[in-house]
């Protein structure tokens, strides 16, 4: 499994860590919170440095709908959120998402908010909508909007603050959505994450480390943005 030599012998020292819970630290009225990476404006608003007037703006609404009594707000699935932030469209007319992976699919469906539905993009086999069947909101972009993601390109993705500091299932669920969309694992079991996203590589760093584990970054410049690359290793027991 990549831990252990040939002979049987362990190759890493890994010991077995428990989890940080932030059980209580998204209360009303906790004045003190732990700090995730990047630039916040209220629990599960990342506002970028030059954001400008209108992003700022934007961001004050959302945030204030946040703080009106409501900083614990996980509108969506943990995995779903993951998946999303890896591989999903949050740009345009709707949200779409791309996969060959049928399983993957299905997992998505299951977990999609009660008004919404996936459907197959005509003459397109790989590729998805999540849509209302009905006329009206759309749910699942209304929770994007609160929690300011809902435009944010590949570039500007980021894990919102309630979700960092979730219950550590929630926090699970959530890397897991991440790996099965923009992670890979090779023959030695080493796990990689890859995003040209900044601030989501920092988002996912402070998640693994929150949860037991060890992250390596490394930047690689390429013909686009640059690739933000993290190596994983995860507590033993993790699950």
């Amino acid at each position: 499994n990549g831990l252990r030599r040939a002979g049987g012998g362990a190759k890493y020292y890994l010991p077995v860590v428990e989890p940080v819970d932030f059980d209580g630290v998204l209360e009303p009225g906790v004045e003190t919170r732990p700090t995730p990476p990047g630039t916040t404006r209220g629990p599960g608003v990342r506002v970028r440095a030059d954001a400008g007037p209108t992003g700022l703006a934007r961001a004050a609404r959302a945030s204030a709908v946040l703080d009106a009594g409501n900083v614990n707000a996980r509108p969506l699935d943990p995995y779903l959120l993951g998946a999303l932030l890896g591989d999903g469209g949050l740009t345009g007319g709707s949200i779409r998402f791309s996969t060959a992976d049928v399983e993957l699919i299905d997992m998505l469906r299951a977990r999609r908010p009660e008004t919404t539905e996936w459907v197959q993009v005509a003459g397109s086999p790989y590729d998805y909508r999540l849509r209302t069947p009905v006329p009206g909101r759309n749910a699942a972009v209304a929770a994007l909007r609160l929690l300011g993601l809902w435009g944010e390109s590949s570039l500007t993705k980021h894990v919102p603050q309630a979700y960092l500091l979730a219950p550590v299932p929630d926090r699970w669920a959530l890397l897991a959505g991440l790996l099965d969309t923009d992670g890979s694992s090779d023959a030695r079991g080493i796990v990689e994450f890859s995003t040209s996203s900044p601030d989501l590589a920092a988002d996912v760093r402070f998640l693994v480390q929150a949860l037991g584990g060890t992250v390596t970054t490394t930047v690689r410049e390429t013909t686009g943005a640059p690739s933000h690359r993290l190596f994983l290793r995860l507590p033993v027991d993790s699950e």
